[in-house]
């Protein structure tokens, strides 16, 4: 295997997520798919993040892993990238074998992301980052947006390329390097206790997930709750909210001033076999309808595709990469403050053909966002981009 796996090339993948994390469970699913799918396209891909207390280098070839092994142990929160500078730094031989290095860009405090780029301009790896978001510094308190900029200037000449899922005419340029498209994908995991979806008739359950921020827009549902349950005594409202995130805590409060609480449930953060068993038991997915408290006018939250992949219909708030393809069961709500009409959604849901949509929305997701094939565009951008 080691034989045919050189002879396509090996990738470092370096991401600052932890596989015990439960704040960001969806990151962390994503970057684990995201390596996998790399490793899919004939590679042997060096997977380096954090494992608890330990930094771990996780070895993948054609899907699955093969080799596990500590860096290093009792890591203080921070010096991440300092450990696996370290580690580059010790091991040149294995460093200089790598075609390319691909980086998940993490907001900086310290200069820890430069020295790792440093350590792999040395080895002559070329480095490409990833951006989540192009306008990730309007999440950030402005004292940390102006200490990032000013790393983030030192970091630029020592990358190759930098790819976002956010929007990128042709020909971009991020502070004079090249800047790309990339798409996001989603991963579909069977659910094995499968929760019971009552009849819509008599309840409507809606499902939020990811990391609890503003820019989710949970808030939007509150408002018009009474309304529904006045227009509707009968049918068991229910809104769960999956996750953790520094907006639970206002979460909670505004739905209990609001006099809502009771129809609101936060679940805290569910491993992915649980998530997956209780998208089954939902009629609605709550995608993201609070970017443009950032400034985002486009994204590709992975909410979205995996409520495609479970068959399950949602509304968002902002352009996706779906939006022109008109897909029954998605709704696009305005990207602004105003409350979500829950008796509008409830009587458009009503009007489906569920079995139809639930088979189309798992068809577009098939087709258009496995992380094989997304990684596969990728690797034939970095190909291309060192020529």
């Amino acid at each position: 295997m080691m034989d045919i796996m050189a002879e396509y090339g090996f990738i470092l993948a370096v991401y600052n997520v932890n596989l015990k994390t439960r704040g960001h469970m969806g990151v962390m699913r994503k970057v684990l798919a995201q390596t996998q799918g790399f490793s899919l396209n004939h590679k042997q891909v060096h997977m380096i993040c954090g494992d608890g207390p330990d930094i771990v280098r996780l070895v993948f070839e054609a899907g699955s892993e093969v080799q596990r092994e500590i860096i290093t142990t009792a890591v203080a929160p921070g010096d991440f990238f300092v450990h696996v500078a370290a580690w580059i730094a010790g091991q040149q031989a294995m460093a200089r074998s790598f075609e390319w290095a691909y980086v998940r860009y993490y907001p900086m405090h310290n200069d820890e992301l430069v020295q790792l780029a440093r350590r792999l301009h040395e080895a002559a790896v070329p480095l490409f980052i990833e951006m989540y978001t192009l306008e990730y510094q309007n999440e950030l308190p402005e004292p940390a947006a102006r200490t990032d900029q000013g790393f983030f200037l030192q970091l630029v000449p020592l990358v190759a390329g930098f790819f976002t899922p956010s929007r990128v005419a042709p020909g971009a340029r991020l502070h004079g390097k090249p800047l790309y498209k990339m798409g996001n994908g989603a991963t579909w995991i069977e659910p094995k206790a499968p929760e019971h979806k009552p009849d819509i008739r008599e309840a409507f359950h809606l499902l939020g997930v990811g990391y609890l921020a503003r820019w989710h827009g949970y808030d939007r549902l509150f408002p018009l709750i009474p309304d529904f349950v006045k227009a509707y005594p009968d049918v068991d409202l229910r809104l769960f909210l999956v996750g953790l995130g520094p907006a639970s805590a206002q979460l909670a409060q505004q739905a209990q001033e609001l006099g809502v609480a009771k129809y609101v449930t936060f679940t805290g953060a569910l491993d992915p076999h649980a998530l997956a068993n209780r998208y089954t038991g939902v009629h609605l997915g709550l995608g993201s309808l609070g970017f443009h408290r950032t400034g985002v006018s486009y994204a590709e939250p992975l909410k979205h595709r995996e409520f495609m992949f479970y068959g399950l219909p949602f509304v968002y708030s902002v352009e996706d990469s779906f939006s022109k393809a008109t897909l029954p069961g998605t709704w696009m709500l305005p990207a602004d403050d105003s409350p979500v009409d829950l008796i509008s959604l409830y009587q458009e849901y009503k009007k489906l053909n569920m079995d139809e949509v639930a088979k189309s929305l798992r068809t577009y997701a098939e087709n258009n966002y496995s992380w094989e094939r997304k990684t596969a565009n990728i690797l034939q951008t970095m190909r291309t981009g060192c020529l």
